[in-house]
């Protein structure tokens, strides 16, 4: 039986909140949409709008989410680097222009993380 705009909403509102591997996700948008697509074509207009907003909002969101986790990976990346090379600064203290052109590799547009002088 077609799925009624009421129907549609509701389904993709069940599926919103359900979660899931991307792979599940698409196949049950993929569904959804193959039974818009049983309606008449009066019918048909409305849940097809319905179902591009909640499909955009889904990819829109999945998207956002893939990047905000690239920029996680790159910050820990960035932090992990900027550490290694104080490290391998501070190994040098015997040749200090060596330990110098380590520290200056360290770009200062990201280095939010003010190198702390060690006693000793």
């Amino acid at each position: 039986m077609p799925l009624n705009l009421q129907g549609v909403r509701q389904y993709l509102s069940e599926l919103r909140n359900s979660g899931g591997l991307h792979k599940d996700q698409a196949e049950k948008y993929r569904n959804i949409l193959l039974e818009i697509l049983k309606n008449p074509e009066s019918e048909m207009a409305e849940s097809l709008k319905a179902f591009v907003e909640a499909t955009l909002l889904y990819l829109g969101n999945y998207y956002l989410m893939s990047v905000h986790i690239c920029h996680s990976y790159q910050m820990m990346y960035r932090k992990k680097y900027h550490t290694l090379r104080l490290m391998l600064s501070n190994q040098g203290n015997q040749n200090w222009k060596e330990a110098a052109n380590v520290l200056v590799g360290i770009p200062l547009e990201t280095g939010q993380n003010t190198p702390v002088p060690r006693g000793g």
